[in-house]
């Protein structure tokens, strides 16, 4: 009863002095907290995590940046895509306020047995056998956050203790019918849907080419070669075409959903959109866009496209693709390029001098050559079509120049004369055709070879006749050919 009174019924304060058994009480008291407290708080922990699923931290590949997805918005700030499910959550329930960028591109977690992606603010977790308004739920971050403050940081997974009275654990996932990016595992694959094939193609309204055959270039694949471009950066002269219809030829049923995307891969110079594809949705800050359309009873699907040629360069490089489906199962059908090229063109003298073509073998011989190119940058191009044209006709034309040595045409009948070809691996190297000139007539009394016109035309309609996009040279009074 000492303990109890530590002043004396007088008022005077009285010492505790411990005896043997006070002291034995103290210890004994001081045993029990320090067993107690730690054990009652680490009870809470577990009680709290029991039976819960932790995350781990999401692989790689779904925190590296992604490129952009048809049908989905594209966040540049993190450069990443929100898509389907959750982008309807998000849009609805707060968006950018509320959640935050996304931090990942959604993928399957087998530790949470859901597909998740990752925000600056939570994590959105799929439950496809949910009631279509709790198909999207929020992941259990705070529970997630004390624990692992409770470890020191470690995500290692508590035991499993009795579950918390109130927790009732999710179902067992069963994949949702219509959403597959990932195969539900079977001990043996699936066997594989053929994938519908497709054919891209760029012509005008009609079906015809407008901007030349598909090539196959090196580093590219299939692509159409657009040399709009001279050998000082200017456009070359006559008129470039502009409109085109983009048409992806498929096998699918009518009415399936179909997607045509446009992408600007390589843009050298001019910032700007180089093609613009007819009621196309442009995808943010970008100069990609993309279009959904549903295939027609034939099973394809076209849109009109309008190129701005002065915003092309030499190197730029487009790429346009058609999909089939919807997303999250989307199917690539077929892509092309556009690649925009220079196009070049030189008059050459040959070795001796120049002579009227007549009788003898000196005058039979070739006096020059033309040697056209088509590059991207300092690269040639093979299997790009050309013409040839000397243009006799041109009231700049004092002397006349065919490209074989023969009487026709003569001089009082003279025409302008041309060749067709595609660029190949010749003379300078690849993406040339050359032609050797001959000097037909003298239109003038000096001997010496006086002005003609020359051209080379891109043929960019595929019809053989000299009315493309061209670059002219001319020949001066004894130069280059003398």
């Amino acid at each position: 009863m000492s303990l109890l009174r530590p002043l004396r019924p007088g008022g005077e304060r009285r010492r505790w002095r411990p005896g043997k058994r006070g002291t034995a009480l103290l210890v004994a008291l001081a045993l029990v907290g320090a067993l107690v407290l730690p054990s009652a708080a680490q009870s809470i922990y577990e009680q709290l995590l029991a039976g819960h699923r932790i995350p781990n931290v999401p692989p790689v590949s779904a925190l590296e940046p992604a490129a952009p997805k048809p049908g989905c918005i594209y966040f540049s700030e993190t450069r990443h895509n929100l898509c389907g499910e959750f982008l309807n959550y998000w849009n609805s329930h707060g968006g950018l306020m509320q959640f935050g960028y996304p931090l990942s591109e959604e993928y399957y977690a087998p530790e949470l047995g859901v597909t998740v992606q990752w925000f600056e603010r939570v994590r959105f977790e799929f439950h496809p056998n949910n009631p279509p308004e709790f198909r999207v739920l929020i992941g259990h971050n705070s529970r997630e956050i004390i624990g692992l403050l409770a470890r020191g940081g470690a995500a290692t997974p508590y035991p499993t203790y009795t579950p918390y009275p109130t927790y009732t654990p999710y179902p067992t996932y069963t994949p949702y019918p219509t959403y597959t990016p990932y195969p539900t595992p079977t001990p043996a694959p699936p066997t594989p849907t053929p994938t519908p094939s497709a054919v891209l193609r760029i012509t005008d309204g009609s079906g015809n080419p407008v901007i030349g055959p598909k090539i196959n270039v090196p580093s590219f694949g299939e692509a159409y070669v657009l040399p709009i471009r001279d050998a000082l950066d200017n456009l070359v002269s006559g008129t470039i075409p502009t409109s085109y219809t983009i048409s992806c030829d498929g096998t699918l049923i009518p009415g399936s959903a179909m997607h045509l995307v446009e992408y600007e891969e390589i843009n050298n110079g001019t910032s700007t959109d180089i093609l613009s594809v007819t009621s196309a949705t442009q995808i943010t800050g970008t100069n990609h866009s993309y279009r959904n359309l549903s295939a027609d009873s034939n099973g394809d699907i076209s849109a009109s496209a309008t190129l701005t040629p002065g915003n092309a360069d030499d190197g730029d490089v487009l790429r346009i693709e058609c999909w089939a489906g919807n997303y999250p199962g989307l199917q690539k059908l077929a892509e092309v390029r556009v690649i925009f090229t220079k196009l070049t063109l030189q008059l050459q003298d040959l070795p001796g001098a120049a002579q009227v073509r007549g009788a003898s073998a000196a005058s039979q011989a070739a006096d020059g050559r033309l040697v056209a190119r088509v590059l991207r940058g300092t690269t040639g191009i093979n299997s790009v079509p050309v013409i040839l044209e000397s243009r006799n006709l041109e009231t700049a034309a004092v002397d006349d120049y065919i490209f074989s040595n023969s009487a026709t045409p003569a001089c009082n009948s003279m025409t302008n004369v041309q060749v067709s070809g595609t660029t190949s691996t010749v003379g300078p190297g690849a993406g040339t055709v050359q032609q050797d000139v001959y000097w037909q007539c003298d239109g003038g009394t000096s001997g010496t070879p006086q002005a003609g016109v020359f051209r080379v035309y891109w043929d960019a309609n595929q019809n053989g006749v000299a009315d493309d996009p061209y670059v002219e040279v001319q020949q001066g009074s004894g130069t280059p050919i003398s």
